[in-house]
């Protein structure tokens, strides 16, 4: 799945908004969690290029000081490719960052 940005107006998209809570009313459990862990997994992905960029680091940059091919850091940003442990770790710690998984 690939990621892209808006630059949709924010009236615009308040307008058009729904309440979660109308969106999901004919969704099983098993959809709901399904959904649920699909924003999760975006926040993720979002969460790599917001802080890549707010470091000013362009893919190519980040790529050379994590050792990840910079294909990889695209397709992961992307949600093109799920990264390992590994490759996350690499990336922040590229970034001068700690990785931080908790289980809620």
């Amino acid at each position: 799945m690939k990621i892209k940005e808006t630059r949709l107006d924010p009236a615009k998209i308040k307008r058009l908004a729904i309440p979660l809570e109308e969106a999901f009313k004919d969704f099983s459990a098993e959809e709901k969690a399904a959904v649920e862990q699909e924003v999760q997994y975006l926040e993720v992905l979002m969460g790599l290029r917001k802080n890549r960029k707010a470091l000013g680091l362009t893919q190519a940059e980040l790529a050379a000081r994590s050792k990840v091919p910079r294909a990889t850091v695209t397709k992961i940003e992307n949600g093109q490719r799920n990264a390992t442990l590994r490759t996350m770790l690499s990336l922040a710690n590229a970034m001068g960052k700690k990785l931080q998984i908790s289980w809620v």
